[in-house]
């Protein structure tokens, strides 16, 4: 052993250390395969390489006394990772001291693909401010979003390429527009690729305001049930409805907030009586302002005769799809405008082509007709509605025709409205029988009647509000003459001096002229009115005050 130490002595001291070449030190941007290399030593017979992410060498990923050249390949490093190494030569005399360490950095390598979170794909109704949100993509750094309202994005509307969190608030959207967003991730290694590109729809803005149309604003001789209607533009899901008996709707007898039709049947109101009324919108973002607020005066009071008449119909055995007893007619069950259920109506199908047919009633004695109620039944192509309508009252036992018909609203056949309700008015006719009358509709020529209500025009003095007596007594004469052309003389005589007004107005309820508005004496009154402007017809004169008011038909027949 002593002899074999003394030889290796006389071998002398083991090589210096290479010249590290490549990569240079502090070199960044290199590949996950490259070759490391250095400077040959002189007497060097092989040299020991190690790499290592620890300066000090702890752990090496590469550790390699092996190598007899100056180069050596080294794969599988990891990406975007800082990187150590040093050599040192092999000799005769053993290892010699490692060269200096040199460091690189690796390449960054592009991160995963994100995936979307929220919005969810193709959502609606979101706000103009909201979060999108994704999942962490690995290896990014950094995120791009892009938003915009093109699915080629071709018109961004954010494109932030800072965030570094995986949501990003997106503020002041547009209402009721639809974006489409997309992100990917960045690092030093460059961009990921973009996700999926999903969609969202934000909400609308708040609706425009409803527009009333019928009944007209300051209408009179408006039915009790009247149906209320109205126009609104942009989409809306319902709609909101008040109905007052004062200007201020602080006393609201009508507060319906489920229409989602443009338009409401309002039941069970006063006669004689002002009502207010006035209608919003809502959509999924809000209310608008309510619409600018109208009034409507209803019709004076009748006597519903319809419990005493004993119901008829050219048709008393029918085969249709209706309720086969004429009875339902005037059950009461009104049903809801756009209901599709046959069984509350009454429809004259038998199979057989027909130019004519009616649905009324008879009486044991006569009444004064002006007026009837009148709720169609489910409308089709093959029929359930009039062609042509006309209404027929029995006198000395024959049924003639009315004159001067209106329907509120106008009739209009298959209309695709199931169970509209109609007022039909005509000039006064007295008799013991009242029918709706006229052409059937249709492919199979039918009529469908929900229901048929006969009221008894026997009086021509109602009071306001309630309903109770008037306080004070007043006495509004026939006009004369009557019928008149154009020339007639109104008189009344009042109790006391006050405040009146005398208006005339159509069957429609709209107001023709306006005879007096002010302070009349107590006594005998008159006014002559020219209808020389107007059309042959029936027209209502009203007197009217605060607390009473007192209703006239008159006939222009020039």
């Amino acid at each position: 052993m002593g002899e074999l130490r003394a030889f290796e002595s006389q071998s002398g001291p083991p090589p210096q250390p290479p010249q590290l070449v490549s990569p240079s030190n502090g070199a960044t941007g290199q590949q996950t395969t490259l070759a490391g290399s250095w400077n040959r030593v002189q007497d060097a017979s092989g040299y020991h390489l190690q790499i290592s992410s620890d300066s000090l060498f702890g752990s090496p990923f590469v550790n390699d006394a092996q190598l007899s050249d100056t180069v050596r390949q080294v794969n599988g490093l990891a990406p975007s990772t800082q990187y150590f190494w040093r050599v040192c030569s092999r000799g005769a005399a053993g290892e010699g001291n490692y060269s200096s360490a040199w460091s690189f950095r690796t390449l960054a390598v592009a991160p995963a693909t994100p995936s979307l979170v929220s919005p969810g794909n193709t959502v609606i109704n979101q706000p103009v401010s909201i979060p999108l949100v994704w999942r962490h993509a690995s290896g990014a750094t950094s995120y791009q979003v892009q938003v915009s309202t093109t699915s080629a994005f071709t018109a961004m509307v954010i494109n932030d390429s800072s965030v570094v969190d995986t949501v990003r608030e997106s503020t002041s959207l547009l209402t009721q527009t639809r974006y489409y967003w997309r992100v990917r991730g960045r690092n030093a290694g460059g961009n990921g690729g973009f996700s999926a590109t999903w969609s969202f729809t934000t909400l609308p803005g708040l609706p425009a305001s409803p527009v009333c149309s019928s009944p007209a604003n300051n209408a009179f001789n408006q039915a009790v049930s009247p149906t209320l209607r109205w126009t609104q533009s942009g989409t809306v899901v319902r709609y909101h409805l008040q109905v007052s008996l004062d200007s201020l709707f602080s006393t609201v007898i009508v507060n319906d907030s489920t229409i989602t039709t443009k338009y409401c049947w309002v039941r069970g109101l006063a006669n004689l009586t002002k009502y207010f009324w006035r209608v919003r919108s809502k959509n999924a973002t809000g209310s608008s302002a309510f619409s600018a607020r109208w009034c409507f005066t209803t019709k004076q009071g009748r006597t519903n005769v319809t419990p005493s008449g004993s119901p008829v119909a050219l048709i008393p055995q029918p085969i249709g799809g209706g309720n086969p007893n004429l009875e339902v007619i005037r059950d009461g069950v009104t049903p809801q405008l756009g209901d599709s259920s046959l069984v509350d109506q009454y429809d004259t199908y038998t199979g057989t082509i027909r130019q004519f047919d009616w649905v009324g009633y008879g009486f044991g004695s006569v009444h004064r007709f002006s007026n009837l109620e009148f709720q169609e039944g489910v409308e089709t192509d093959s029929g359930g509605w009039f062609a042509s309508l006309t209404v027929q009252v029995l006198v000395n036992g024959t049924w003639v025709n009315v004159q001067n018909l209106t329907t509120i609203p106008a009739y209009d056949p298959n209309n695709g409205l199931n169970f509209e309700s109609y007022e039909l008015n005509f000039d006064p006719v007295v008799g013991a029988g009242v029918r709706i009358a006229g052409v059937p509709g249709g492919t199979r020529t039918y009529i469908s009647v929900a229901e048929l209500c006969a009221l008894d025009d026997d009086s021509s003095l109602a009071a306001i509000g309630s309903g109770g007596a008037f306080p004070v007594k007043c006495q509004l004469n026939q006009n004369y003459p009557n019928p008149f052309n154009p020339t007639t003389i109104i008189s009344f005589v009042l109790p006391e001096r006050g405040h009146v007004s005398l208006s005339v107005f159509n069957l429609l309820g709209q107001k023709v002229a306006t005879l007096l508005d002010g302070v009349v004496n107590a006594g005998d009154n008159s006014v002559e009115f020219s209808g020389s402007d107007l059309a042959n017809g029936v027209y209502l004169y009203v007197l009217q005050s605060n607390s009473y008011a007192v209703v006239k038909k008159m006939i222009l027949l020039k």
